[in-house]
């Protein structure tokens, strides 16, 4: 993994962006991303229907903060499924 800027750096500086400001850009981010996933896991089959959506990166922003905030480097998972891919338990399928 390249990773272009120490972990101890805040990713808000690499735009210029107070920490709320950054928060604020990631909460457009995730809802754009949402809408333009049509709200649906990417998971599909797997899951119960009207699961409320998390927008995902799919290169990790702790690794890749130049993307963090990349439209095309996002996708949608439901719940269950994110913290399945992110701590290998799925829950409430």
């Amino acid at each position: 993994m390249v990773n272009l800027v120490p972990k101890d750096r805040f990713c808000g500086d690499l735009f210029n962006l107070s920490s709320r400001g950054y928060g604020h850009a990631l909460a457009y981010w995730s809802k754009t991303v949402k809408e333009l996933n049509r709200l649906e896991c990417i998971i599909y089959g797997t899951c119960k229907p009207n699961n409320e959506m998390n927008a995902h990166n799919l290169l990790y922003k702790n690794d890749y903060h130049l993307l963090s905030l990349n439209i095309k480097n996002g996708t949608t998972l439901c719940i269950p499924c994110h913290k399945e891919l992110h701590y290998g338990r799925k829950s409430d399928l």
